[in-house]
């Protein structure tokens, strides 16, 4: 994917999460994500050579304005976080 104009350095994704706790009763928790990467690394994911892991520390991640940094990925075994 090749953006229309030189001028155009990167791509930003907005969206929301949306959790619950329901151990508790607690209202639903919403949280908003901000995800800026470059037109570089977003390019090497698309033709395969980064996972979304990699593209994704190669990233800036925000959760509600806080920027973190992913250090680490383990895989979830049998589809099931338990």
């Amino acid at each position: 994917m090749k953006p229309r104009s030189p001028l155009i350095q990167g791509y930003m994704l907005y969206g929301e999460m949306r959790s619950r706790n329901f151990l508790e009763e607690t209202p639903p928790r919403v949280d908003q994500l901000e995800l800026a990467m470059t037109v570089q690394n977003f390019s090497e994911y698309n033709k395969g050579k980064l996972s979304i892991f990699e593209l994704t520390q190669k990233s800036v991640l925000k959760v509600n304005g806080d920027k973190y940094s992913l250090t680490s990925w383990e895989p979830l075994q049998g589809g099931s976080a338990l």
